[in-house]
């Protein structure tokens, strides 16, 4: 008789093997059984108006916009995506450079067709465009911003799914032969938040500026790939350093630097064989003129690693029973006794002996099915 363990439901497997006395040693393997993904480009609009204190605008010089990350919220089957984008301008005021920072938030439903409360739901927001414009107030001064920005919303969704199957199989009573199988999984991707810092030095001596109004930078270029210890990730690209400053001859410039880095992220697990992703962002910038006259800068920047993985299980396919003749023994006898070592595994114990694990847990008053000490144990021999 043979037993199909693939392609068949569960229940009919393990009908198939209680007749044919076969043991199976079986576990659950969690993995993503559904993926779904959608998009939707979001439009907002403001207008901010500039502090008492603050000058009013005879140009814009920068404007720049990161989004944060998303809340998400199932609702009726359809996906809630709340955020906010965080906006930093940098303007002309009469003779000074100004910053002005505000917060643009935003609330949207997203359509997912299939999507459901058995899916795990992730939304990352990209920044499409950002554009700012002076606007006059009712006194005829340019003491107000109108910001248009556009967003993107990546709706990405797995749902996970759990299924038993059998490392190993066995009959106590008739000979069997039993495939085993390579099966791949794949797995729900693991997400890792990291940092690192990158200092660079941007100018020395007369070529440092008289005053730094503001600095900032970007990342570009990203590369990455798993280190050759199979623990890590390869990180490179560039950093675009930029600065609003005022040279020595009182002119107001905006210098540009690239700078090429690369960096090791250690992680706690091993991605060997998997692929991954990073998405890099700059969190904060700073600077400092040392005494010797040098221009430094630092660039403290975010790392959210997305690993993709498929685990390789090995998994009984089938099973072929002999049911024409029946396993030989050593003797007649109900119980053998057997000297037990430390952390060795029942299934091990049972296979040998062609008995069931159940027997042999109840037999020793065992409550694990790993031995947690050596010794003797009663081994009764099921017909």
């Amino acid at each position: 008789m043979k037993i199909s363990v693939t392609g068949q439901q569960e229940q009919q497997v393990v009908s198939d093997a209680e007749g044919m006395n076969i043991q199976l040693k079986r576990r659950a393997v969690e993995f993503a059984a559904g993926r779904l993904s959608a998009e939707k480009n979001v439009r907002i609009e403001e207008e901010m108006e500039l502090s008492a204190a603050q000058p009013d605008i005879s140009g814009i010089l920068r404007c720049s916009c990161t989004a944060s990350d998303c809340e998400v919220k199932l609702i009726s089957g359809k996906l809630l995506a709340r955020g906010e984008a965080d906006v930093e301008l940098l303007y002309r005021g009469g003779s000074t450079v100004e910053t002005m920072s505000f917060s643009l938030g935003y609330s949207q439903i997203i359509d997912v067709e299939g999507l459901d409360d058995s899916f795990g739901c992730t939304v990352t927001a990209e920044v499409v465009s950002c554009d700012v414009a002076p606007l006059a107030d009712k006194e005829g001064n340019n003491r107000m911003v109108r910001c248009e920005a556009e967003l993107r919303l990546c709706c990405r969704a797995v749902k996970t799914a759990t299924v038993m199957i059998a490392e190993d199989a066995f009959s106590t009573v008739y000979p069997c032969d039993v495939e085993i199988s390579e099966i791949r999984a794949e797995q729900i991707p693991a997400v890792y938040d990291e940092s690192f810092r990158h200092s660079a030095r941007l100018a020395e001596g007369e070529s440092v500026p008289q005053t730094v109004f503001a600095m900032w930078s970007s990342a570009k270029n990203i590369n990455t790939r798993i280190g050759s210890d199979g623990r890590s990730v390869v990180i490179s690209g560039m950093l675009a350093y930029s600065m609003a400053a005022k040279d020595r001859n009182g002119m107001i410039v905006m210098p540009d630097r690239d700078e090429a880095f690369e960096e090791t992220i250690a992680l706690p697990d091993d991605i060997s064989g998997s692929s991954v992703s990073a998405e890099v962002k700059v969190r904060e910038t700073t600077y400092d003129i040392s005494p010797e006259g040098v221009l430094n800068a630092k660039a403290d920047i975010g790392v959210k690693l997305s690993v993709y993985s498929s685990d390789s299980i090995r998994a009984v396919t089938d099973i072929t029973v002999d049911d024409s003749a029946r396993k030989e023994r050593d003797g007649d006898y109900a119980i053998k006794l057997y000297f037990g070592i430390e952390n060795e595994d029942v299934w091990d114990i049972a296979k040998r002996y062609s008995t069931s694990v159940d027997a042999i847990m109840e037999e020793n008053d065992l409550s694990g099915e790993r031995l947690e000490k050596g010794g003797m144990l009663l081994i009764p021999i099921v017909s």
